[in-house]
């Protein structure tokens, strides 16, 4: 059924073989999503959907499945994915038009209400939302911490006027060919589009919203998000523990929480609970809109200290920290 161009399209890259984390998506987060808000897709290279002999339309889509015509490279093939998330964000400016668009890994958990919240009140022109990886502020080379400073590949958020300016710009001789580097299969479109964000990038007008609190990247690392350390720290479905009794991912203010190997653990985390008395320690702080990278954190990495001036590390030598 056809319905209007939504709020923001969800792009997910899938594999064929992990229909059960598939599943546990449209059993929890996917479910009961209004369609002229959010939409979204797995997105599957078109050899595996035509091995299930399933018949795409004219869009390439079948299902909830949009088919994947580029293909990663034999070596490296998780990093090696520029072009397939390029073309995730054509299909979806071509075929759904809507207003944004995020790029999202397959395991991992969204809070929608609070997604559609900021969405609702983020710019409609040029705009990216994320979580960065910044270099330390001690790193000696001024063109690598340029660089290096990069939102996390497993949730980004693009306006789709951002998003078109990123497809031209990365196709054929578009200006931002040269963030491709060398060894292809050795560079993420993560590492590739970070320095479009920046000001090396050269965007006029393009809000950032790099957000350090609400999007967790390292779920099953000690000391993450708020709770005890895990026991087990590998992010696979077999170390994977359950979430700690009372502990709600939305309730405590998180919008994105990742890696989530485990549909079991998917599914606990989607169950309502009601014993706030005994939640643990949630969120902190606030998100920033802002130059990325623009922050420093306390030793304990929850709580926000101030903010680093934008200039390289060099012309911040002997700062001890930021300033409100």
């Amino acid at each position: 059924t056809d319905h209007p161009a939504p709020l923001v399209f969800l792009a997910m890259m899938s594999r064929w073989r992990d229909e059960a984390l598939r599943d546990a998506l449209r059993a929890t987060w996917l479910h009961g999503l209004e369609p002229d808000v959010v939409q979204y897709r797995f997105f599957v290279e078109v050899e595996r959907l035509r091995a299930q002999n399933l018949t795409l339309d004219a869009r390439g889509a079948v299902y909830d499945y949009a088919a994947l015509r580029s293909a990663r490279g034999a070596r490296q093939a998780w990093f090696n994915n520029t072009e397939q998330v390029l073309e995730m964000l054509e299909w979806a400016l071509v075929h759904v038009s809507p207003a944004y668009i995020a790029r999202l890994d397959m395991d991992g958990y969204l809070c929608t209400q609070q997604f559609v919240r900021v969405l609702r009140s983020a710019p409609r022109g040029l705009f990216f939302w994320g979580k960065y990886w910044c270099p330390k502020p001690d790193e000696p080379s001024v063109r690598r911490w340029r660089m290096l400073r990069r939102a996390d590949e497993n949730f980004m958020v693009f306006s789709a006027e951002l998003a078109n300016l990123t497809v031209a710009g990365f196709f054929r001789a578009g200006p931002f060919r040269r963030f491709f580097g060398g060894n292809g299969a050795l560079h993420t479109f993560a590492m590739r589009f970070g320095p479009v964000t920046t000001e090396v990038g050269r965007i006029n007008g393009l809000a950032v919203l790099d957000d350090p609190f609400r999007i967790v990247h390292r779920f099953n690392v000690r000391g993450t998000a708020g709770w005890p350390p895990w026991r087990g720290e590998a992010p696979d479905a077999r170390s994977q523990l359950s979430p700690p009794p009372g502990w709600n991912a939305c309730a405590c203010g998180h919008v994105w929480v990742h890696p989530i190997k485990s549909p079991d653990t998917l599914r606990a985390i989607g169950v309502p609970r009601v014993r706030a008395d005994k939640l643990p320690v949630c969120v902190e702080g606030s998100p920033i809109l802002g130059p990325p990278c623009s922050y420093a954190f306390d030793a304990g990495g929850a709580t926000l200290k101030g903010r680093w001036a934008s200039a390289p590390p060099r012309a911040r030598a002997g700062s001890a920290g930021g300033t409100e």
